[in-house]
């Protein structure tokens, strides 16, 4: 779960979000990339947030089961 807040002065309508997972050293064990904001969706107005959940199966054995380092990798405007 987490929060996209547009900072922007447009309207988003998508985003693209990687989410490493990394095991109990650090280092990366899984990488993936997830639309978390689709574009059928209501457009996040600016200075508003939205809050998603992405669901992931079949993780690593070696994932240090903590947060992943979430980084937004594409906006669609």
């Amino acid at each position: 779960r987490g929060w996209l807040k547009n900072v922007s002065d447009k309207p988003v309508r998508s985003v693209d979000a990687k989410f490493t997972f990394t095991d109990f050293d650090g280092k990366p064990v899984q990488e993936t990339v997830n639309r978390v904001f689709e574009p059928f969706q209501k457009p996040i107005d600016p200075g508003t947030s939205y809050r998603f959940e992405v669901n992931f199966e079949n993780l690593p054995r070696t994932w240090n089961y903590r947060v992943p380092v979430v980084e937004v990798v594409k906006i669609g405007y």
